[in-house]
């Protein structure tokens, strides 16, 4: 990930989930996955391509399951990477294995 990505995609974790995701007005999709996940690597330069198009409509966070699991129990999630996409605080989807830009912005149209 390159400096920029980083600012553009916002690291959840177990202390600040709550205020980030289930307190925004904005659309968020976060990323449930892991370091040690091949998947997850390749999601990553997907993530950062809508994180930098769609950065005045949504946000886009990634939670490491290793570093914050009770958060992936309370959503129960199993396998990695799974998008989870929140509106207002509810989770209104959830995309499980890797998903191409396609199928994303089509998530996000449809939500925004």
């Amino acid at each position: 990930m390159n400096l920029e990505a980083i600012m553009k995609i916002l690291k959840v974790n177990s202390f600040n989930f709550r205020e980030q995701i289930l307190n925004s007005e904005r659309l968020v999709l976060v990323e449930f996955g892991a370091e040690w996940c091949p998947p997850c690597k390749r999601q990553r330069p997907v993530l950062e391509e809508i994180a930098e198009e769609y950065k005045e409509k949504i946000i886009v966070g990634i939670l490491d399951v290793g570093e914050s699991p009770e958060i992936a129990e309370e959503y129960s999630v199993i396998n990695v990477p799974q998008i989870l996409v929140f509106k207002k605080g509810e989770r209104v989807s959830t995309l499980s294995g890797f998903q191409p830009k396609s199928k994303l912005i089509s998530v996000i149209s449809n939500l925004t």
